[in-house]
Order: C-alpha cells, then structure tokens, then sequence
C-alpha cells in the first residue's frame, strides 16, 4: 500500500511538473512575463502538492473499486 502511495505521489508531482515547466517555455518563447511567472509558480505549487494529486488519484481508486461496488 505504501508503494502505491509513493508511486501515485511521483505521478502527481511530474504532471504538475510538467505543466509548469510547458507553461515556462512557452512563455519564454512568446515573451510573456505573465505567463512565464505562471509557469514558475505552478512549477514551485507542484513541487510542495504534487504528492495531494497522487492522494486524489488513490482516493478515487479506492473509491472506484471498493466502496461503490459494496454499496451496488
């Protein structure tokens, strides 16, 4: 259960990781400070609640395969 845990954390991290990094280039390539700034800043917001989004991902697993199917 743990390597779960720390398997969906990673996945969460590196989509928002990702995210932010596109948003960086593309700002840069385009200019735009605005959206360069919103680019390092969704990066910073991945790197500390990238882990919650791997949580959300387990939740709705477990939800999914457990509880809806007891209640059916």
């Amino acid at each position: 259960m743990i390597t779960t845990f720390i398997t969906l954390g990673v996945i969460g991290w590196i989509i928002s990781l990702i995210f932010g990094i596109k948003t960086m280039v593309d700002g840069w390539r385009n200019r735009d400070k605005e959206t360069f700034g919103l680019g390092v800043s969704t990066t910073v917001i991945g790197l500390i609640f990238g882990l919650v989004v791997g949580w959300a991902i387990l939740g709705a697993m477990i939800k999914t395969k457990y509880i809806d199917p007891h209640f059916d």
